[in-house]
């Protein structure tokens, strides 16, 4: 009897550490769990941080190079459109001077735009005194159309002061000693 005792007792005690053995088992491997967890859970979190902060990165220099890359597309068209109004104001430039060439050839229209230059200039500048400049070979033909030319100053300016202009204005006009130069197309300029 006292060994079925000393038996029931062994087997209780191995029972019992069994029992305690798989409690702590349980525990360690519940703590192990837990720590595993926490530790995807950190790696996780510092992972999806890094993802961010290099995704942040990427999408602004994108936006950096697409701002860049529109700048310069802008800028490439506004080069173009420069380009194209060049191109126009010298084909402009170039059919205004064959047509002055062509005007400055026929005497009996080139004399009325003289004329009409001169007055229009001379009433922009609005001087006393206006010495005019021409090639050398329009002096005469200036010379012929100054009085003229003064007399359509005065009727414009009085024209254009209407009622209570305080003075009458006119202007002296003169040919200049100086000349155009010989490669001019045409024209007079006004000092």
């Amino acid at each position: 009897r006292e060994s079925n005792e000393v038996a029931s007792q062994i087997r209780h005690m191995v029972a019992f550490l069994k029992q305690e053995g798989a409690e702590k088992c349980e525990e360690i491997r519940l703590r192990a769990e837990k720590e595993a967890a926490e530790e995807k859970g950190r790696r996780k979190a510092e992972g999806e941080k890094e993802l961010n902060v290099e995704f942040e990165r990427r999408k602004k220099r994108l936006q950096t190079q697409r701002q860049i890359d529109e700048s310069q597309e802008k800028k490439a068209a506004r080069l173009r459109v420069l380009a194209a109004r060049d191109e126009m104001v010298q084909a402009l430039k170039q059919d205004v001077r064959t047509r002055l060439e062509a005007t400055a050839h026929d005497e009996k229209r080139y004399v009325p735009l003289l004329r009409e230059l001169i007055v229009q200039a001379a009433l922009k500048l609005r001087e006393r005194s206006l010495a005019v400049v021409a090639r050398e070979r329009d002096v005469k033909l200036v010379e012929r159309v100054l009085r003229d030319a003064e007399r359509e100053v005065a009727t414009r300016a009085a024209a254009a002061g209407g009622e209570g202009a305080s003075e009458e204005w006119t202007c002296t006009l003169s040919v200049s000693n100086r000349r155009l130069p010989v490669t001019s197309a045409g024209g007079v300029m006004v000092e």
